[in-house]
């Protein structure tokens, strides 16, 4: 994971978050607002192994977006199950562009079934964007959970574009 230090704002590895924050972060965060029944969410918190946990304090307005870049070049059929957590502290302000893209030239079967939980506190705002720049072969199943307090603001916009892999 690369990222850019942005002043009092928590990025961190998932696994990191979930070691450091023990039971607390887990009870307070994961499937905190999830579907139970539904069997997509449910298998992503079987298997995630990657993804992010994004923290912005009260007050706090980030200037710029922040990407979360999920890129993989396997050339073997592959399942990916990325699991974010975001939230919003009260007053704050956040932009986020997730992107998920396959970079191998083979057209195996890629799936990635990924689940963002958000937290967006009183006042705060939340917009976040999701694209899927891939390949024919590759498919995203993506479940967005948003729990919002009193005058908060939040919306997901979703873009797919589809890239045919010709023989070379």
């Amino acid at each position: 994971m690369s990222s850019k230090e942005i002043a009092g704002v928590t990025i961190t590895p998932l696994l990191e978050a979930l070691h450091k924050g023990g039971e607390a972060f887990i009870k307070k965060y994961f499937n905190a607002n999830t579907e139970k029944g539904d069997v997509f969410t449910a298998l992503n918190t079987a298997f995630a192994s990657e993804g992010v946990y994004i923290e912005v304090p009260k007050g706090k307005v980030v200037d710029k977006p922040i990407q979360l870049l999920y890129f993989n070049d396997r050339r073997e059929t592959t399942c990916y199950q990325p699991r974010n957590i975001i939230a919003v502290g009260e007053n704050a302000q956040l932009k986020v562009i997730e992107v998920h893209q396959n970079l191998s030239d083979a057209a195996t079967a890629i799936l990635t079934n990924a689940v963002t939980e958000a937290f967006v506190a009183k006042e705060a705002f939340l917009d976040y964007y999701k694209l899927q720049n891939d390949r024919l072969t590759a498919s995203l199943i993506d479940n967005t959970y948003i729990s919002q307090e009193a005058n908060s603001h939040a919306s997901v916009h979703t873009f797919l574009v589809w890239r045919r892999t010709y023989p070379q």
